[in-house]
């Protein structure tokens, strides 16, 4: 799946859709208020609503017959992100184009990621920053995005590899029209934290039938393969697709005689469950895992690592399968108090959110000058600041609600 477009709403009679085959076949000079799509595997979505159209690429997902444009679009130029989310879960990216603006964004959590480049009038937008740095003036590396990357295991504002292209914050969308070129959108996952009404343990049936039912809307018609593995995801999903009697197979990766292979094997059988392992041997090994990362690597634009080549290398195998995999991410991190460094939570972000007072900026002053003195000073000072501004907001707020 890939988009680009390149937008100066000013004086023009609005946007148009080009539908291109491949990332291969975006022109060399693409023509401007044009935005270009490629499906790829994902679907292409269009409804008709107030003032124009607005379109769904991805994998949005939604109860049959609840897909209404316009509970999503009251009026024209207007989008109701939480009608949106409400009604279609699952990722994808969304574009509201009207005659005269085109609003895009993003899914709840966002995902699929938006890169952008603003300059005045003209904004120029891609799902892939590599394509976007390679058609723009993306300027100079930017190294406060390689020491939030180095703190916190990924970015923790909306900067890139690049000073002059950005990515796009969750829950926001670009507004581009003839009267305003800004990042739009006041949906806040902070309005909906709430302390709950029943604690009690007779309270956990009701929570399982909820998150069955959600489940449910995710299950794919057709045969799909679910990661089984040791972690709190694979079993859940396991768990939830054999309650609702779907058709479906287990499988997981690793070395042959692994824990990683044998266990799910034994678990599948004794569950009735089809199961597919993916072995990571040694001719996995010699003949598919560095190329396997360093595609892993390009498809994510750098924001992946090499630690994770097999995920590429098992879908790959299982595409031969199936159309639908189904898989969690950081599940377990649900459970991890936060004090417990992990993938989610890296020993920075755990000193900023947790502390009671100013000692988080000590240990990030102290953390960011270990790996070359004063490489990073300046970028640490504003760093220490944004995050300053960005939690003052939340006083009285609980640790992990600070966090999420």
């Amino acid at each position: 799946m890939f988009f680009y477009a390149d937008v100066n709403i000013s004086g023009t009679g609005g946007i148009r859709t080009s539908i291109i085959t491949d990332v291969d076949t975006l022109p060399a000079n693409p023509d401007q208020n044009t935005l270009y799509i490629q499906t790829g595997k994902q679907r292409l979505i269009t409804l008709e609503v107030s003032g124009g159209k607005l379109l769904l690429l991805g994998d949005p997902v939604y109860a049959p017959g609840t897909l209404n444009g316009k509970t999503i679009v009251t009026e024209p130029g207007k989008i109701d992100l939480e009608a949106l989310y409400n009604v279609a879960k699952g990722h994808y990216n969304w574009f509201y184009m009207t005659e005269d603006a085109l609003l895009a964004g993003q899914s709840f959590g966002a995902v699929f990621p938006v890169y952008y480049r603003q300059d005045r009038e003209r904004t120029v937008f891609c799902s892939d920053a590599f394509t976007l740095a390679e058609r723009t003036d993306a300027g100079a590396p930017d190294k406060r995005n390689l020491l939030e990357r180095l703190l916190f295991n990924y970015p923790f504002f909306g900067s890139t590899w690049w000073e002059h292209i950005r990515l796009l914050e969750s829950h926001r969308y670009l507004h581009l029209s003839s009267d305003k070129v800004a990042v739009d959108g006041d949906f806040e996952v902070s309005d909906y934290f709430s302390a709950p009404e029943d604690t009690s343990r007779d309270s956990l049936p009701t929570l399982a039938d909820l998150f069955q039912e959600e489940c449910r809307l995710f299950f794919p018609e057709k045969n799909f393969g679910i990661s089984l593995t040791g972690g709190f995801d694979g079993r859940t999903l396991v768990a939830a697709a054999r309650h609702d009697h779907r058709d479906f197979f287990a499988y997981s990766f690793g070395r042959p005689d692994s824990s990683d292979v044998t266990l799910p094997a034994r678990q599948a059988k004794a569950l009735g469950i089809p199961y597919t392992p993916v072995l990571l041997d040694e001719k996995y090994v010699d003949a598919s895992s560095l190329e396997s990362g360093w595609a892993f690597m390009q498809k994510t634009g750098f924001n992946g690592n090499f630690g994770r080549p097999h995920y590429l290398h098992a879908a790959r195998q299982l595409a031969e399968k199936t159309e639908y995999i189904l898989t969690g991410n950081f599940g377990s991190e649900l459970f991890r108090a936060l004090h417990l460094p992990g993938v989610m939570m890296s020993e920075s972000l755990i000193r900023i959110f947790s502390a009671g007072d100013d000692s988080w900026k000590d240990h990030l002053i102290k953390a960011s000058a270990t790996w070359d003195g004063t490489f990073f000073r300046e970028e640490t000072e504003a760093l220490i600041a944004d995050i300053d501004a960005y939690i003052a907001r939340m006083k009285g707020w609980e640790a992990n609600h600070k966090f999420y």
